[in-house]
């Protein structure tokens, strides 16, 4: 039986580290890549390569299309995410839907994050959500948008949630959620809510990296240490 190849794909150096040395104190070995940094384990039933790409959705999506033509077959994201619509610091939320809220064609008649003739909100499988649902309850599920912008505006941020219903946002997840629809792959994000998207959000952001948790790391192990994941 041919294994599963598991590709987790992480943007930042500093959301990095902490996943190597426990994915090293696996048997991980660091590996040469196109990108920043990569590692992989070979398990009885799985290839997982983690790779850290770069923040931003070029450098998301160039990831993720890579992975896709090198015959990976589930995409797993993990990162801190700004709070939208009241999630709080230190929530875990896990997203069912993804757009880019950057994306703007308004001028010429569209929806805002509208793109001509594309899908307009991507859709994480729904089998991956129930699974999640019931092994991570205290979760917070819901959509996250994603922009090549750090936001630090109470009121951008307040917008993010009237207009889109967002709960998180970030700057990676849609691109990647963009190639995992066009190859039909399966792709789970799990994030960890560092600020509150605000005018201060930089700041929490900051010390949210200082005094990193392993929470978001005990859910991203856990689900790729089970027998099929998907």
């Amino acid at each position: 039986m041919e294994k599963q190849k598991v590709v987790i794909l992480v943007a930042d150096i500093d959301e990095y580290v902490n996943f190597q040395k426990r994915f090293l104190e696996l048997g991980a070995k660091e590996i040469e890549s196109a990108f920043k940094r990569s590692h992989m384990l070979e398990t009885e039933d799985k290839i997982i390569t983690s790779v850290c790409f770069g923040i931003g959705k070029v450098n998301a999506a160039t990831a993720a299309t890579y992975y896709a033509a090198n015959g990976y077959n589930f995409f797993l994201n993990y990162g801190y995410s700004g709070g939208v619509s009241g999630v709080k610091k230190g929530d875990i939320v896990i997203a069912d839907s993804f757009l880019e809220h950057d994306f703007d064609l308004t001028v010429l008649g569209y929806a805002p994050c509208e793109k001509p003739g594309e899908q307009y909100i991507y859709s994480a499988n729904q089998k991956i959500i129930k699974f999640c649902k019931n092994k991570f309850p205290f979760a917070v599920f819901g959509r996250a948008v994603c922009g090549d912008s750090f936001i630090c505006d109470n009121e951008k941020r307040n917008f993010l949630s009237k207009e889109f219903s967002a709960i998180s946002c970030d700057m990676e997840t849609a691109a990647i959620a963009s190639v995992a629809n066009r190859f039909s792959i399966p792709f789970l994000a799990v994030r960890e809510i560092s600020d509150d998207a605000g005018d201060n959000a930089g700041d929490l952001y900051l010390n949210t990296l200082k005094n990193q948790k392993e929470s978001m790391l005990d859910v991203v192990f856990e689900y790729i240490n089970e027998k099929e994941i998907l």
